[in-house]
Order: structure tokens, then C-alpha cells, then sequence
């Protein structure tokens, strides 16, 4: 969709989170240079419908992200066990930009098809809307725009480093750690009190729409969990990406990654929940 190209991410576990699949892939108008016609007549698709389509993509895409930052991060520790080496976002553009470019196209498919609007009409309304200054829409479509430059799409998005507050300046690679390691034990607390919530209402998620929801709860919970000690400590998302950015190739800090993720995996199974 070209609208998503004249629109970040906020730094999540995986530390993010090439060629294109094929002109007709949404992923294609994330970063093309085609312009929409121009109309005096309004768009098919009023504002809030718009805002509703475009909420709906995203939400099904931070389902997507997760899986994804694991599978490179699995894919990443069995290169490394072979004795070889590779760059982050090389990985990225060779191993997941495909399936990202596929995912979206299909959930953006799937989202069109439950609203009952084609990718022109959203097209068109999107660019209209911010256009005329709508912020929510403008901060989805670069959202998603980051997302795709992060698994190692092309982007004109003129990348800043996000500054850091004076307590972030302060931190050294020990308090980073530190930071980490707690964040950690927070999100495992948020984890196995969400799976505990949601099985007590929902039962263990069976069906591929309880699965999205429980999916889409986790998440929210670890945000929750970041969000909370952040305030805590007096730090912002943007200090954290840039901690975590600055220390990235860090064995220690990839370790403590790597035991959240195996913390995750046993708090899911000790829930009876199994993610594929």
C-alpha cells in the first residue's frame, strides 16, 4: 500500500525486530513510488472505518512479529553452532523478509475481505486522511513501515537515533543488565498471570481465533510489563531501544534473551499452552 511509504517500532525482546516477492505483494507499497490519483471526490471509505481496517492490520502484524524475531533467533544460534557468523540484518533480509512479505499480504487480504473494501478504496482514503493531518493513521502506516524495514525490507525512512534521557546516558552495560534481567522476571510474572486469567475465561486456546487473542494478550502484557518498569526507573521506550541497540552484540545481553525465551516457553507449557 503506498500510503504506508510517507509515514518506529518500539524496541520488544527479539532486538529488531531486500528484493520484493512480487509486485502484486503488499509489501510492495510500502516502499514504492507510486502515487494515487488525484480526486475531488471523497474517499469510499469514511475516516473511522479507516482508522478501524488499519488498527485491525497492525494488530494481526504484532501477533506475526514475535514469531518471527524467534525464528530468527533460533536460526541465528544454529548458524553460530556451525562455527559461521551472520550479520543481523543480513539474516533478516534472507530468512524473514519473505515470510513477512507473505504474512502481510495475506492478513492485509484477510482484513479487506471482513471490512468489504479493496486495497484501491483503503489506498486512497489512508492517503486522504493523513493528508488532511490524521495522526493515529499517519503513526499506523510508519508502524508498519518500520516493522518491514526491521525484517530487512527497503525504506526511505530517514532513521534517527532515539535520545536518551539523562538516567539512560548513565547506564553502563552492568546496569543495563541489570535493567534486562528484571524486565525479564517482570514479563514472566505478566506471562503467568495473563495465562492464568485467560485459561480461567477462556479455557486453554484451542481455536485459531483464541490462539490470535491469546497471542495478541500476551504481547499486551509484556508491554505492560516493559511499560512499568520503565516508569519505574525513570526511562522511556526510545531509552531502551537505545540501550539495547548500543549493547546488541553483546553475548551477555543475547544470553539473558535467550533465557527469556526459554522462561517464556516453560511458563507456556506449564499452562498447557503450546505455540507454534
Amino acid at each position: 500500500m503506498d500510503f504506508l511509504k510517507n509515514q518506529s517500532l518500539p524496541a520488544q525482546i527479539g532486538l529488531a525486530a531486500t528484493a520484493l516477492i512480487g509486485s502484486c505483494t503488499a509489501a510492495y507499497f510500502l516502499y514504492s513510488n507510486v502515487v494515487s490519483s488525484k480526486s475531488t471526490l471523497a474517499p469510499a471509505i469514511d475516516e473511522e472505518e479507516a482508522k478501524k481496517i488499519m488498527n485491525a492490520i497492525l494488530k494481526k502484524l504484532k501477533v506475526l512479529v514475535p514469531k518471527l524475531l524467534m525464528a530468527a533467533q533460533n536460526i541465528k544460534m544454529q548458524v553460530q553452532q556451525t562455527g559461521q557468523d551472520i550479520e543481523e540484518m543480513a539474516l533478516m533480509r534472507q530468512f524473514l523478509l519473505p515470510h513477512f512479505d507473505s504474512n502481510l499480504k495475506e492478513i492485509q487480504d484477510s482484513v479487506l475481505e471482513e471490512f468489504d473494501v479493496d486495497e484501491d478504496e483503503l489506498e486512497e482514503a489512508v492517503n486522504t486522511y493523513i493528508a488532511a493531518g490524521d495522526e493515529e493513521l499517519a503513526a499506523i502506516s510508519k508502524s508498519i513501515r518500520v516493522m518491514h524495514t526491521q525484517f530487512g525490507g527497503d525504506s526511505d525512512i530517514e532513521e534517527e537515533s532515539p535520545k536518551k534521557s539523562e538516567a539512560a546516558e548513565k547506564m553502563g552495560l552492568n546496569e543495563v543488565l541489570t535493567l534486562m534481567k528484571e524486565l525479564g522476571n517482570q514479563m514472566m510474572q505478566y506471562t503467568d498471570d495473563f495465562c492464568g486469567e485467560f485459561i480461567d475465561q477462556y479455557g486453554v486456546p484451542a481455536s485459531q481465533q483464541h490462539m490470535e487473542q491469546f497471542q495478541l494478550g500476551l504481547m499486551e502484557a509484556s508491554q505492560k510489563a516493559e511499560k512499568a518498569l520503565l516508569e519505574e526507573c525513570g526511562l522511556t521506550e526510545s531509552d531502551l531501544q537505545s540501550l539495547l541497540m548500543a549493547h546488541q552484540e553483546n553475548p551477555q545481553v543475547q544470553r539473558i534473551f535467550m533465557d527469556m525465551q526459554m522462561d517464556n516457553r516453560k511458563i507456556l507449557a506449564k499452562h498447557g499452552i503450546a505455540m507454534q
